[in-house]
């Protein structure tokens, strides 16, 4: 399966909502979210996430697509004085397996290089998706031992995680 890595593009707003409503159908403990709340956004929510994600130096997402321009996964990051956080990353479980999320992060990762070069990047992950996990300590991520509730989950929890850099 070839797969392209970009940058959403401001009219991609149908595509990532349908790919942010599968995410959270199919990963549920995986999101801060859920489908129920984002189900109820008016297209006008999509519309303005997608422009903003195009556009901004501080909000953008990361999207892979099939030959088709279907979209397999997304990769979002909010940029702030103290720092990059990473949110919503999530691969088709059809794409999973293929490197998808790991070529999406490379892209993401690459980009905060050149943009936001001295900035610490941070994440939150459910320390039971093991594959997440594996993938972001592959990347120079590690525990910071710090971890919040998954509020619409009882008893689930986020481990935050961070990848610090130094300018060179």
């Amino acid at each position: 399966m070839r797969v392209t890595i970009r940058r959403v593009a401001a009219d991609d707003w149908r595509e990532l909502k349908r790919v942010r409503l599968a995410a959270l159908a199919t990963d549920r403990v995986a999101f801060g979210s859920t489908l129920e709340a984002e189900t109820a956004f008016g297209d006008e929510v999509w519309i303005e996430r997608a422009r903003e994600s195009a556009t901004s130096d501080h909000r953008v997402t990361w999207v892979a697509c099939a030959d088709d321009g279907r979209m397999l996964g997304m990769l979002g990051a909010h940029i702030e004085e103290r720092g990059a956080s990473l949110f919503g990353m999530w691969v088709d479980p059809a794409a999973r397996g293929a490197g998808v999320g790991g070529k999406m992060l490379d892209a993401l990762l690459g980009w905060l290089e050149v943009r936001h070069p001295a900035a610490p990047i941070s994440l939150s992950v459910n320390p039971t998706l093991g594959a997440a996990v594996r993938l972001y300590e592959s990347r120079g991520f590690a525990s910071t031992g710090a971890s919040t509730a998954i509020v619409h989950t009882p008893g689930a929890r986020c481990a935050e995680m961070v990848r610090r850099r130094s300018i060179s």
